[in-house]
């Protein structure tokens, strides 16, 4: 099947067991190498991957979804959707870490991260449509230091668990959105969708790459998928310009 069973985390799939092997067999290379063990037991340990599920939210998709949210919970999808954050650095996100910046004139906010999973303190811009987001956002919670606060315990985050089986997957089904890892659509794919608009927008690689907090290009072509217009439309423009060549 896809799911293993790996340590006390519970059911992971083979890509993420593959992740934590790869470090696992970095640290038994080094301890062969300096003669601690005769032999790296995890040389040759490896799942087999299933193929890359290239999936994405239509535009339709989103607004049924934040319509099935109602207009509070409803914005924290688009929240997510117009910033590709990770529910990680969503859900823990505290007021203080909004900073307004001022530039040229013009005051901006950004988000200044702690912790991401890069393992570093990353500064993440947001576009004008979602400042004015955060800015209703966290007039609107109720608690004093998170912007996305627990149903009930407003003075913790709102649980990821809660919120996908008890607030997104409901409103999901209302929209008649099938969710499920197997089929590629779940809530870590408005971060794919985001990826994906920036693509087919002509934003720069390298540039995404830095507003989503990754720290390769890798990443950036297996989040963001492109469709069949897209490509079309690259292809002319590149004939575009050799004719004028």
């Amino acid at each position: 099947g896809r799911y293993k069973n790996v340590g006390r985390f519970g059911s992971r799939s083979q890509r993420t067991a593959n992740r934590c092997f790869n470090w696992i067999r970095k640290v038994m290379a080094w301890a062969e190498l300096h003669e601690r063990i005769p032999r790296n037991p995890c040389r040759v340990l490896r799942f087999e991957e299933p193929p890359v599920i290239k999936v994405f939210y239509t535009e339709q998709e989103v607004e049924a979804i934040k319509a099935e949210l109602g207009p509070y919970y409803g914005k924290w999808a688009d929240f997510a959707a117009l910033t590709g954050f990770r529910w990680s650095e969503q859900f823990l996100m505290e007021k203080p870490w909004v900073v307004e910046m001022v530039a040229n004139g013009a005051r901006h906010l950004t988000v200044h991260l702690p912790k991401t999973k890069a393992r570093k303190p990353q500064i993440r811009i947001l576009r004008t449509e979602a400042q004015t987001l955060l800015r209703a956002l966290m007039a609107a919670s109720p608690s004093p230091v998170y912007i996305f606060p627990g149903i009930r315990d407003h003075s913790k985050p709102m649980n990821h668990g809660t919120w996908y089986t008890k607030i997104f997957r409901p409103a999901a089904a209302r929209a008649r959105i099938h969710l499920s890892r197997e089929a590629g659509k779940t809530w870590h794919t408005l971060r794919k969708t985001w990826t994906s608009t920036l693509r087919i927008n002509g934003v720069d690689s390298l540039d995404i790459q830095e507003l989503g907090g990754w720290s390769g290009l890798d990443m950036v072509r297996y989040y963001g998928s492109v469709t069949a217009d897209h490509l079309q439309r690259m292809v002319n423009a590149a004939s575009k310009i050799r004719e004028q060549a």
